[in-house]
């Protein structure tokens, strides 16, 4: 029976050792899974929030966008409006009161697009904001030197300056959103 032991007790040792570093492998390599899944999950949250973060970014800036579109909106009714009623000024009680109401709607737009080109501050480039804000000096100079003058001579004059301030706040704006710039198309015979 020794002579058995001794035969089978030195295999079955180097079995359960065997067993025992296999089973140890087998738990570094859980212990190694579940870091490289502790990272990885942490990743991507990190990525998640990230493209969370920008994603707020890119719609807080849609929304300051589209509120400085209203406002120069508001600014480029109101001034033809009241270019307008000034062509036909006849100084009957009817063209007084709509005077004055291009003129309440002057001031209404004014102070729209100072509010929205305060958030344009806050939320877009500096080129941006820089060129937003001398759009809105111009039209708002344009607008107050006619209004003041009852002269729509001021406005035809420096339309040219307006517009084209007016398209170049425009491509801002678009690259603000991403949007590719609209170019012509040239089409060959």
């Amino acid at each position: 029976m020794l002579l058995f032991w001794k035969s089978f007790l030195p295999g079955y040792l180097n079995k359960k050792a065997e067993n025992y570093a296999t089973h140890e492998d087998i738990n570094k390599l859980v212990d190694q899974v579940q870091a490289v899944t502790t990272a990885t999950e942490q990743i991507k949250a990190r990525i998640s929030n990230e493209v969370w973060d920008r994603q707020k970014q890119w719609e807080l800036r849609r929304e300051m966008i589209i509120e400085i579109s209203k406002a120069i909106s508001e600014i480029e009714e109101t001034l033809l409006r009241v270019k307008s009623a000034l062509d036909i000024r006849d100084e009957s009680q009817n063209w007084k009161e709509t005077y004055l109401a291009g003129l309440t709607k002057w001031r209404e737009a004014s102070a729209l697009l100072d509010q929205a080109r305060m958030l344009v501050d806050i939320a877009c480039s500096d080129n941006t904001a820089k060129l937003v804000r001398e759009y809105a000096i111009c039209a708002t100079t344009l607008g107050s030197r006619m209004m003041k003058n009852q002269d729509t001579k001021v406005l035809d004059d420096g339309s040219r300056e307006w517009q084209t301030k007016y398209l170049t706040v425009i491509q801002a704006l678009r690259r603000e959103l991403g949007i590719a710039d609209a170019t012509p198309s040239s089409t060959s015979s």
